[in-house]
């Protein structure tokens, strides 16, 4: 891909997010995510102390460590210089996530040449992403970390180098502070050397060597947030965050998607449920420390998960995994959700089935909105799929498996819960399969025209010989 084409794509994409944000933004709660209001109070915290505080004395507190450090201390850094507003993260969220669109661009020509300028460009219009972008939300920031290290890991299986395995460890470590169920992912980042080793024939003296500065830039930027928690909480933890999912959206979603429990008496059963691990654990007041609070919650959700057994797990989890795939990207246009409509996990069904059929046929103008979007979702997840099915270039195919890995892991984690949010880090991988399914169907056209002729030719003939030989 040219620079010029990699110019082209970043300025589309500013503008098509520059517009967006104009068109739709009025008030700064535009900007407003479901979790701003954690974000913007850790990182007020980290402006005026320097650590991230936390209301003691209630039975859940509004922890500011419910999130990892890594958001908070980019809002920190524009609040530091430019005070509480909005407007200037997200202003540096557009150029992160037209950034993020030339990523995209360089990723598909790293596994075929000329999808790299069509998924660049798929991903300026890319929905999902420009939405989040124009939130204040960690969601564009880990895209781009997850992008560069992807294409980082990539450059380093191909030509191993220390520079670039320090590069990757050094995105990944972000990454983990920016979500910390990003962890196994990166220490994964230890075995690269390793597979570059086996690979192409490096020493085990290089690879042991960059496995161990890789493990060094790890350590040195995530370590003191841990060591941080160990000294103040008694916790060698880095947020409450894995806990709390499990707990408020994991749990409750699987006992109605895989149990048909509805969502009341699913967080009746969970309350219930850690009042009793509390009582096993000696009772007493609720704990003021938030990491007490997440052990707490964490098990009784990891106990009514378990009760729940391995059929309704199973069952949420495929429900929660193709409905993120295929949930139109228009639902987080503001308009879109304005429009009167019933809330999915208040709508009773007594399978993800009969629960997503009530939801429309209860959704009224917004149904034709879901079911026109979700038709449209559909063909180009067919697209994505026939472009699998039909990617047999060996080197390639490795290639995207790597590409493939962090954002297939994040999507799998995600499970149950639903929401945009959880296909964004799939988002580009979507975009370069997309296009691979389109050069696909477009070659099997041209082919097609270019034998037809020959054999409309070729049958002509042969009636012309079977006509001579009839005359003779």
């Amino acid at each position: 891909m040219s620079r010029q084409a990699a110019l082209l794509i970043f300025l589309v994409a500013l503008a098509v997010r520059s517009v967006y944000l104009a068109a739709f933004y009025e008030t700064p709660d535009s900007l407003r995510s479901r979790d701003s209001g954690l974000y913007e109070q850790a990182a007020s915290s980290l402006v005026e102390t320097g650590r991230l505080a936390i209301p003691a004395g209630q039975d859940r507190p509004q922890s500011f460590l419910a999130r990892g450090p890594g958001y908070a201390a980019w809002l920190a850094a524009f609040q530091a210089a430019f005070g509480e507003n909005r407007l200037y993260p997200v202003a540096a969220q557009l150029l992160l996530d037209a950034l993020a669109c030339v990523l995209v661009a360089v990723l598909a020509g790293s596994l075929s040449a000329r999808l790299a300028v069509p998924a660049g460009f798929l991903a300026s219009v890319n929905l999902n992403m420009i939405a989040h972008a124009a939130l204040v939300d960690r969601g564009s920031l880990l895209l781009l970390l997850l992008l560069g290290s992807v294409l980082l890991v990539l450059r380093y299986l191909g030509r191993p180098s220390l520079g670039t395995i320090i590069a990757a460890g050094a995105c990944l470590a972000a990454g983990w502070l920016t979500v910390p169920i990003l962890a196994p992912l990166a220490l994964l980042l230890l075995v690269v050397p390793v597979a570059a080793a086996w690979h192409i024939g490096t020493t085990a003296k290089i690879a042991t060597g960059h496995a161990v500065a890789a493990a060094l830039v790890l350590a040195i930027l995530v370590g003191p947030a841990y060591v941080a928690h160990q000294r103040d909480w008694g916790h060698a933890r880095l947020s409450t965050e894995v806990a709390a999912l499990l707990y408020q959206r994991t749990a409750p979603a699987v006992l109605e998607l895989g149990s048909g429990l509805p969502r009341a008496e699913a967080i009746a059963l969970l309350e219930e449920r850690r009042s009793q691990e509390r009582a096993a654990r000696g009772g007493g007041q609720p704990p003021d420390n938030p990491f007490s609070v997440a052990a707490l919650e964490g098990a009784a959700a990891r106990s009514v998960m378990a009760d729940a057994g391995v059929g309704a797990l199973a069952t949420a989890w495929a429900a929660g995994l193709t409905i993120n795939l295929l949930a139109p990207a228009m639902f987080v246009l503001p308009p879109v959700q304005q429009m009167d409509r019933p809330r999915f996990f208040a709508t009773p069904g007594v399978n993800p089935a009969h629960k997503i059929w009530a939801f429309i046929a209860g959704s009224g103008l917004f149904a034709v909105a879901v079911v026109a979007g979700a038709l449209f979702t559909g063909v180009c997840r067919l697209f994505a799929v026939v472009a699998l099915i039909r990617w047999r270039r060996p080197a390639p195919a490795a290639r995207l498996l790597v590409a493939l890995s962090p954002p297939f892991y994040l999507l799998v984690v995600s499970g149950p819960v639903i929401g945009l949010e959880a296909r964004l880090s799939f988002e580009p991988m979507l975009d370069i399969l997309l296009a691979a399914g389109v050069f696909w169907l477009l070659d099997r056209w041209r082919y097609g025209a270019a034998v037809r002729p020959r054999a409309s030719s070729s049958a002509q003939s042969i009636r012309g010989k079977r006509d001579e030989r009839a005359q003779t």
